[in-house]
């Protein structure tokens, strides 16, 4: 092209040219005429100096943590062409900068290029981010923006179950095991367990973790919980936590079982004893170890059912079955079947007995009408004629209310010589009927009284000979004298005012206990007060039975002043004071009137309370007035030094005397292998008196007080803590009088 005169140019593509560095031109110039002259050659190179161009990437975002990828595809171009080899790359980076991995991306097809990255277990984060880089084959190089991506746990825990359907309501458990795995790891997996109906049991538990993958759970469904019943369609879910905050739960998809029940019921606790005695229809008391329906077989052809739906029965056996039966050995059986009809059985055997023991006394030794000496206890002598005897006892009514038993016995293992269960433990075919010394002085001489002698067989049938002695002295008047009519008379005052009490106390109506009104009643039975001079106080001077004495034998030495009808009047009121005093029956010792039995010194006839008798009897005092030997028994629990024992203390112990029999039962242990109660510990409550103190209407603290001092107390004087502590009663609502 001319550009003006004399100056010509040319564009020359090199589009579609290889790149080099010899590539050479020369010109040639033209005239009018056609002739030319050309150039010398001119050299020159094609280069390329263009950057490859990157397209915008295609890629997802977020890859699930463990199992993800982050998938890139881009398009990249160059102006020539890329370089040969690796020529698009692409480079990973932490949130923080720092470098993951370079990769080559691989050409798909064309100018596209791809590369797949697993993200592993890169943590979870946002903000990584990757690059990527193109050359061409002059190293023009191109490097694109970060692009962001982000590891997320978007994968929930799996759970796979295995268990049993049933669970055995006596066995009492369920076992699950779960296998719970997760990508980015399992934090803790829990369990619910739910009724029929649909509401969950108790709290939501925490399964256990064992190894792997593997957690487990026992479920206690035994029968000693309150939240399972025998039934079916009970269930379960699972649901399971991982690392990242992530759930997954088996709700849509429960795991049902059934609560079954193929084991008989078992009787724990019974009363019973096989090879019995009974002569009137006896009482059962069974514990089971759940809730049953009783039922006995007592031979008549039937069952009678007795209990229905409850783990402890109590009754008598029905008295027209008992009268049905003739004497002789018989078998009860008693069925016990639960709600799933699980049949279990025990059969024990007895023997009615309804006839009377007899006995007599030994030929030539009969001691009715007889006198016996003062200062030895007799001694009777009776054959017994049957050999099922449990007890002898006697009575002297004119000083005791109660029967003493000399003999007892009770069946074992070693008595029974047959299936009739004779018992023989001692030869009673002359059998000594000793009189305690303590009874036998407390009778009174030269006088006619009644003894009783009780023999009671193992049905607790009885017999008893009633006769009478005379206790002879020697001092005492010619047989059949009258005896002195002052002391019949203040006895009969004395037992007067006791029936009075007792009458007082059937027909008084009750009114608040107060503390005041029990601290002033128990002055009576507590320990002995310290030790003071017996006498009586006579115009404002202690007057002592020694004191009258001396005076009386000064007056009458040879010389001695002769007493002033003053003195004389003195000593008289002092002496009716003393005998008055002696009369009413005084405890030497608390200074108190004296209630229930009564220890009379032999030597002086000082009257002692039994708890104060015993108590210097422990102590190895002798009588206060006469330095004779105290001569009671005392009692088994006081020689021990048991200390009170408070009624909570024993509901304590019988708790747990309880738990452990059951404790036994569950694990089919045998009975003697749980300790057992100390009965000298507690030391015999009346019943009667424990059912009374219920009713009372006082503290509660007070009332352990009551009972501490009736752990300690002799029957004698607990009747008398009932008679004055608990005298008056609570009301009934029917407005009714007590019995």
């Amino acid at each position: 092209m001319i550009l003006g005169t004399g100056y010509y140019y040319y564009n020359w593509s090199a589009v579609g040219y290889p790149i080099d560095d010899n590539y050479i031109f020369n010109i040639t110039v033209y005239d009018s005429s056609n002739n030319q002259i050309s150039t010398a050659d001119y050299y020159f190179n094609i280069t390329d100096a263009v950057l490859p161009t990157i397209g915008t990437p295609i890629w997802n975002s977020a890859a699930n943590y463990s199992t993800g990828v982050i998938n890139v595809n881009v398009t990249v171009i160059d102006n020539y062409k890329l370089r040969d080899y690796n020529p698009v790359n692409i480079t990973f980076f932490f949130p923080n900068g720092t470098m993951i991995n370079k990769f080559a991306m691989d050409n798909v097809y064309g100018n596209i290029f791809n590369y797949t990255w697993p993200v592993g277990l890169n943590p979870i984060a946002d903000n990584y981010y990757f690059t990527i880089t193109a050359i061409d084959n002059q190293s023009n190089i191109r490097t694109s923006i970060n692009r962001l991506f982000k590891i997320v746990d978007e994968e929930i825990p799996k759970i796979v179950i295995s268990y049993t359907p049933t669970a055995e309501y006596e066995s009492g458990e369920l076992q699950v095991n779960a296998t719970v795995s997760d990508n980015f790891g399992v934090d803790y997996v829990e369990i619910l367990f739910f009724n029929p109906n649909g509401t969950q049991i108790g709290v939501t538990r925490t399964m256990n973790y064992e190894t792997g993958d593997l957690y487990t759970y026992n479920e206690s469904v035994s029968n000693t919980l309150v939240y399972y019943v025998q039934g079916p369609s009970y269930y379960f879910t699972i649901k399971a936590y991982d690392l990242a905050g992530k759930t997954n739960d088996t709700q849509g998809n429960p795991s049902y079982f059934d609560i079954i029940d193929t084991t008989k019921p078992k009787l724990g606790f019974f009363n019973l004893v096989n090879l019995s005695y009974f002569g009137e229809p006896f009482s059962y008391n069974f514990i089971f170890n759940e809730r049953v329906t009783l039922m006995y077989d007592i031979g008549l052809g039937s069952n009678r059912t007795m209990g229905t739906d409850t783990d402890i029965h109590s009754d008598t056996i029905n008295l027209f079955d008992f009268n049905a039966l003739s004497e002789g050995w018989f078998n009860i059986t008693f069925w016990f079947y639960d709600s799933f009809n699980n049949l279990g059985s025990r059969t024990f055997r007895f023997y009615k007995d309804i006839t009377d023991p007899t006995f007599q006394f030994v030929p030539g030794t009969n001691p009715d009408g007889k006198a016996f000496s003062s200062d030895t206890a007799p001694t009777f002598y009776i054959a017994l004629t049957e050999v099922n005897i449990s007890a002898v006892r006697y009575k002297i009514p004119s000083i005791m209310e109660n029967l003493y038993q000399v003999y007892s016995a009770s069946p074992s293992s070693s008595d029974i010589k047959s299936l009739d269960l004779i018992i023989r433990t001692s030869d009673l075919s002359n059998f000594p009927v000793q009189i305690l010394a303590s009874h036998w002085k407390l009778v009174e001489d030269n006088k006619l009284i009644n003894i009783e002698i009780w023999v009671f067989d193992q049905a607790n049938n009885n017999f008893s000979i009633t006769f009478a002695v005379i206790k002879s002295s020697a001092d005492a008047g010619p047989d059949g004298e009258a005896p002195d009519m002052m002391m019949i008379i203040i006895i009969i005052v004395v037992g007067a005012v006791a029936a009075v009490g007792i009458i007082g106390f059937t027909a008084t109506r009750k009114k608040k206990v107060t503390p005041e009104q029990i601290q002033k009643q128990k002055l009576a039975i507590r320990a002995p007060t310290p030790r003071t001079k017996k006498g009586k106080m006579v115009d404002g001077k202690l007057v002592t039975a020694k004191d009258v004495k001396a005076k009386k034998l000064k007056a009458a030495e040879p010389g001695a002043k002769p007493l002033t009808e003053a003195e004389k009047a003195e000593i008289e009121r002092a002496e009716a004071e003393m005998e008055v005093e002696k009369e009413k029956h005084i405890c030497v010792v608390h200074k108190g009137p004296i209630k229930g039995a009564i220890y009379l010194c032999p030597e002086c006839s000082t009257f002692y309370c039994m708890k104060c008798a015993r108590t210097l009897k422990m102590k190895g005092e002798k009588c206060w007035s006469c330095e004779a030997e105290i001569e009671v028994e005392v009692p088994e629990y006081l020689k021990k030094g048991l200390e009170p024992t408070s009624i909570d203390a024993i509901l304590e112990k019988v708790a747990q005397y309880d738990a452990n029999m059951k404790k036994a039962i569950e694990q089919e242990k045998p009975f003697d292998t749980v300790p057992q109660l100390d009965q000298i510990e507690f030391n015999m409550i009346d019943p009667d008196i424990l059912e009374h103190l219920n009713k009372v209407d006082i503290d509660a603290n007070l009332k352990t007080e009551i009972i501490k001092d009736l752990l300690t107390m002799t029957p004698e004087e607990q009747e008398f803590m009932l008679g004055s502590i608990l005298l008056p009663i609570k009301e009934d609502e029917d407005n009714e009088q007590d019995k």
